[in-house]
């Protein structure tokens, strides 16, 4: 894999968290994390004691770790939006809706990065659920490349059999050395069925 480094951390509401080089650099390399319904104090981080999160963590540690951050909808799909694009979910039409159909007119930061050169990818869920086309038909990439084919054996079911660390190194080698990158990780985990039981069959 790829050596790099990432030294700073940004929490951004409950969600999601961007990490990128902390030296000055026109072009620092991105990366954003989001998990489906994790509520903020179900981070070690933050004091919770009942799910131990040291990668999360020792992030936090090192980095920035936000108190109050806010996302102006509370809906999975709309707030995606937000985040992508930077606007509020009045200002984005249809994209403001849950399962929407995003309008071609909206350009999220990702499509703005690579047309100044970015390598964008995603694994897992990069913005949905609804439908995004550009102007002539064709299916918009609003989060990049996506990096799904590497599979796992999850320890319960609900879980995804994507193998999330594995994708990733397949983004970073199949990109150019040196060119600067911003990738997607978004997690579907908490958004689950629970299976009873789970937890103490796996100790």
């Amino acid at each position: 894999m790829n050596k790099i480094r990432l030294t700073s951390l940004l929490i951004l509401s409950p969600l999601a968290f961007i990490q990128c080089s902390s030296e000055k650099s026109i072009s620092p390399n991105i990366l954003i994390a989001i998990g489906d319904d994790i509520s903020w104090p179900h981070m070690s981080a933050y004091g919770y004691t009942f799910v131990r999160t040291p990668g999360f963590d020792r992030v936090a540690r090192e980095g920035i770790l936000f108190n109050n951050a806010y996302i102006p909808n509370a809906k999975s799909a709309p707030s995606r939006a937000c985040l992508l694009t930077g606007g509020n979910s009045w200002q984005l039409e249809e994209a403001g809706n849950h399962v929407p159909f995003f309008p071609p007119k909206f350009r999220t930061f990702f499509e703005s990065l690579k047309a100044q050169g970015y390598y964008t990818g995603c694994t897992a869920k990069g913005w949905a659920p609804g439908v995004a086309l550009d102007s002539s038909g064709k299916a918009k990439e609003l989060t990049g490349t996506p990096f799904n084919k590497n599979k796992t054996v999850p320890p319960a079911s609900g879980i995804s059999h994507n193998y999330y660390a594995a994708n990733f190194e397949d983004f970073l080698n199949s990109g150019k050395p040196g060119k600067p990158f911003c990738f997607r990780y978004g997690s579907t985990e908490p958004h689950r069925k629970y299976e009873y039981g789970s937890g103490v069959k796996k100790g």
